[in-house]
């Protein structure tokens, strides 16, 4: 695989509670993870306890290969749980608060970040979400968004004590902005722009979607439909790229589904792939986690197809979108 730019992932990591079982979860660690397994050599900053949970994350992070090196330690604070819900299918997510992923420390991040060479430059990423804007932390993110490093936005949105202020204000100026189509109305809701009737099919949804980029001076928005697959847009409202679902032979859950799509398109966008195949390769990688249980694979083997894959499409010396 040709050398990628580097990519530093922030957020939360914690623990999701089933009925059966405790998986590790958080969006950002999730991302994380993939990147690892598909090959890249992410920065992972966060924050955990010191606690059982703490270690079901070491295990999952050491399985996909990714360094918690970067993972600051709170001795007094507890591993973020989520409580998962499920009925006919649908999830609900009962996000618990003041968890030791809100108490991010800002300048041991910076620090994490100076550590042996210069992350701080333009061909770089930083992935981020939204429920670390509620507390503390967010100064940690505003540290690391002033870097030079180009910005990928899964809003993720969650009724957890971020507000839509918060969250608007952290969306401005990303280079990419990932949304479901249920985010998306909120966002226009939250603008004062009018929701096309359906993005994935309406050929006025260009028009929103142009201003929706204006207003957050965003570069490419990629919009997640659920069943009707995934379509990508540029800021002057042309859509770039559609992108059917795939199939799925034995669906067992979509936890984490919208995690590794966001993580296989950042993967491919950090090696230069054109929009169009990063979001075809994002699709396939997100309905191939819909067959196991979790967000995340048992078995780092399940990566080594994708990062075959992955690397037959990069470019080389890739810079990015």
């Amino acid at each position: 695989m040709s050398a990628a730019p580097p990519v530093v992932v922030f957020g939360e990591a914690l623990v999701d509670i089933f009925a059966e079982d405790e998986l590790p979860g958080g969006a950002p660690f999730n991302v994380a993870c993939h990147l690892a397994g598909l090959g890249l050599a992410p920065r992972f900053v966060s924050r955990v306890g010191n606690d059982a949970a703490a270690a079901r994350l070491d295990s999952a992070a050491a399985r996909s290969g990714l360094s918690m090196r970067y993972v600051q330690r709170d001795a007094h604070r507890p591993t973020g749980r989520v409580r998962v819900h499920e009925q006919a299918g649908v999830h609900r997510f009962e996000i618990l608060a003041d968890q030791a992923y809100d108490w991010i420390d800002a300048a041991d991040a910076r620090r994490a970040l100076e550590d042996g060479d210069a992350i701080a430059c333009a061909a770089g990423w930083l992935y981020h979400g939204s429920l670390i804007l509620r507390g503390p932390a967010a100064a940690a993110l505003a540290t690391l968004a002033a870097l030079q490093l180009r910005r990928f936005a899964d809003l993720n949105w969650r009724e957890a004590g971020t507000t839509p202020e918060q969250a608007l204000a952290a969306l401005r100026g990303v280079h990419v902005l990932k949304l479901n189509d249920e985010e998306l109305a909120l966002l226009c809701g939250w603008t004062g722009l009018p929701m096309p009737r359906a993005a994935a099919t309406d050929p006025g949804a260009g028009d929103t979607i142009a201003r929706l980029a204006a207003q957050l001076q965003a570069g490419l928005l990629v919009l997640t439909h659920g069943a009707a697959g995934a379509s990508a847009w540029d800021a002057q409202g042309c859509c770039l790229a559609r992108q059917p679902a795939v199939p799925v032979p034995r669906l067992v859950d979509t936890v984490g589904a919208g995690d590794a799509l966001a993580a296989a398109l950042l993967a491919a966008l950090a090696q230069g792939v054109a929009v169009p195949q990063a979001l075809a390769l994002a699709v396939r990688f997100a309905a191939a986690l819909c067959g196991r249980r979790g967000a995340l694979p048992e078995h780092a083997g399940f990566y080594v197809p994708w990062r075959e894959q992955l690397q037959q499409s990069a470019v080389p010396a890739a810079g990015g979108a």
